[in-house]
């Protein structure tokens, strides 16, 4: 995300959209990330990246986040990674970071 929406991106949005499994545009606004207008562009944008899936539940849109409603579901917690942004150079995780396979 921080990559593919480097404008958008924010440890603030991050955290705030998988608190739970799902996300509101009220949610953005209620604390304080941006207006009404704004919060919709920031969850569409997220969209297009599908990390969460939009969703229309009556007047409101729902943005929902699939993987991560089945990592909560899973005893086993399987996880598919997003996919990789193109990148003109490779970068190399550091080994602290690697996941054990």
């Amino acid at each position: 995300m921080r990559e593919r929406l480097p404008k958008v991106y924010s440890h603030e949005l991050v955290e705030l959209i998988f608190v739970q499994p799902y996300c509101r545009i009220q949610n953005l606004v209620e604390a304080g990330m941006a207006h009404r207008e704004t919060a919709s562009k920031t969850l569409k944008d997220l969209a297009g990246l599908d990390v969460p899936q939009q969703v229309q539940a009556g007047r409101e849109k729902l943005f929902i986040h699939p993987k991560f409603i089945e990592l909560l579901k899973s005893d086993a917690h399987p996880f598919k990674e997003y996919a990789k942004p193109p990148s003109s150079r490779a970068r190399a995780t550091p080994p602290a970071l690697r996941r054990k396979r």
